[in-house]
């Protein structure tokens, strides 16, 4: 699946959660840009691990050793549960060796031509692979087995085509504690001539909690340009909608598009896409961005990784009820990062990442407050991946950031420059749902519910600023369900 299609998926997951305190409405426009990209690392996590959960747990079984092999060479189970472990480590030429040796002894044993055909179809041997399920579909196999090859044959045919699409359907609920992100302290500082004042806020400026329904549909495009380094043509479409049950002031429309491609050499894949998106807010124009994002990456051994990126955008807000000031945030932003993935075992991943991110806000059409809201800073942020075994994963997360801004408000302090530490934790545990549903392994109904996740999610953020009016937390938990087609 392309990067793009996690981006602009990203782009959806991330709109459930922000929200414009009336109170500090300057600092709400700046956490919704922040609420973007925290979606796009959730979503990518979550498209990641489910991926190699499910294909990982397809190949569970007894686990044995080599030992055990060289024990007994003759007992067939033993090296089909070998040849398992194998696949599960990512020994795919030793697995289809061991694999090899059994079918030269039990050419008629379904199950492990199938999974020769898994593993050559994991190393590219897509011809090979496709001839060991056409054997299998002329023999006899029981309703689960014959079910699976033709899962895997559809799956060779969309490998097999040049142009490949990818859907997809997610829906769910959320609940916050602090929707309308209202300052902790229960006041807002204003400057009023040479002094500095605390006000008090109405009961309809302090936190809120409230709950949102959502849903999203996705459409990515894949075309293979058919050189012999596999170079790609990229891109999606997203459409996104959230009603929330009490405050409608933060009901979102949410529409983006990328188009790009992927430059593969020997050394690292480059993937330049070029994206824009329009988000409204109660049926409000709200924002509108366009830019590049360029994307490198390298991956050393099977178990490390490494990737380099440079974000440029536009970012047009415009003035709107519930945030009359939104528009002084129009201006150019810039991300640079660097990252790196360690697969210390199959089952456990750790991803760490350094950006350092700059807004230069003196696009608005307001030059008394030029620079107040324009700002740098870098952030870390470290996500482990753990596959719990049959589909189910855990996928944990810290981030903690800094924003030093340019220019002191002057409605706010007539000297100080605001300065924010910003920090956040996230859990997110994910399932297929025909795990939960034992009973529905075959038919229509599994087919139906084949590749259905249902993942639920846990956040805390926290902005701690010198400015009072910027401090605020937020918790929010999750339900989603999503399910993609790929044909």
């Amino acid at each position: 699946m392309p990067p793009s299609f996690v981006r602009v998926a990203g782009l959806a997951a991330a709109l459930l959660g922000f929200g414009l305190p009336a109170a500090a409405q300057d600092a709400a426009t700046e956490e919704e840009s922040r609420r973007l990209r925290r979606g796009d690392a959730n979503a990518t996590a979550v498209r990641d691990a489910g991926g190699d959960a499910a294909e990982l747990a397809r190949f569970a079984g007894e686990d044995v050793s080599y030992a055990d092999v060289l024990a007994d060479p003759d007992d067939i189970a033993i090296s089909y549960q070998w040849a398992r472990r194998q696949v599960r480590e990512g020994q795919l030429r030793g697995a289809a060796a061991t694999l090899e040796r059994i079918l030269l002894l039990r050419p008629d044993l379904a199950s492990v031509r199938l999974l020769y055909a898994v593993v050559l179809y994991r190393l590219d041997s897509l011809a090979e692979a496709d001839r060991q399920l056409e054997i299998l579909a002329d023999g006899p196999l029981t309703v689960a087995e014959r079910a699976e090859v033709a899962r895997y044959q559809r799956t060779l045919r969309r490998a097999s085509r040049r142009t490949r699409i990818d859907t997809s359907l997610s829906f769910g609920t959320s609940y916050e504690t602090n929707r309308n992100s209202a300052p902790m302290s229960g006041t807002r500082q204003i400057q009023l001539g040479p002094s500095r004042l605390e006000l008090g806020l109405r009961s309809e400026d302090r936190e809120q909690d409230d709950v949102a329904f959502f849903g999203m549909t996705q459409l990515a495009v894949e075309h293979d340009l058919g050189s012999h380094e596999g170079h790609l043509l990229l891109g999606s479409f997203t459409t996104y909608v959230s009603q929330q049950e009490d405050l409608g002031d933060f009901n979102t429309r949410a529409y983006a598009i990328d188009f790009g491609g992927r430059y593969r050499t020997s050394h690292f894949d480059v993937t330049p896409m070029v994206f824009g998106s329009l988000v409204e807010l109660s049926s409000e124009t709200f924002m509108k961005n366009v830019g590049l994002d360029l994307a490198f990456e390298r991956n050393e051994t099977r178990r490390r990784g490494e990737r380099a990126g440079l974000r440029i955008e536009w970012q047009d807000f415009d003035a709107i009820r519930q945030s009359v000031t939104s528009n002084e945030h129009t201006g150019l932003r810039v991300e640079a990062s660097l990252g790196s993935t360690f697969r210390a075992t199959p089952v456990h991943q750790l991803d760490a990442d350094l950006l350092y991110r700059m807004k230069d806000a003196r696009g608005s059409s307001t030059p008394r407050t030029n620079d107040v809201f324009s700002y740098d800073g870098p952030e870390l942020r470290v996500r482990h991946t753990w596959l719990l075994g049959g589909g189910r994963f855990l996928i944990s997360q810290l981030s903690a950031g800094r924003d030093s801004y340019w220019r002191a408000d002057q409605r706010i302090s007539t000297k100080r420059r605001r300065r924010d530490l910003r920090g956040g934790a996230n859990l997110i545990f994910g399932v297929p749902l025909e795990g939960l549903l034992p009973s529905a392994r075959v038919g229509a109904l599994a087919e139906a519910l084949s590749g259905v996740v249902l993942s639920l999610g846990a956040d805390y953020y926290r902005v701690e600023s010198n400015l009072p009016n910027y401090t605020y937390d937020d918790v929010k938990v999750s339900l989603v369900l999503s399910r993609q087609w790929s044909p």
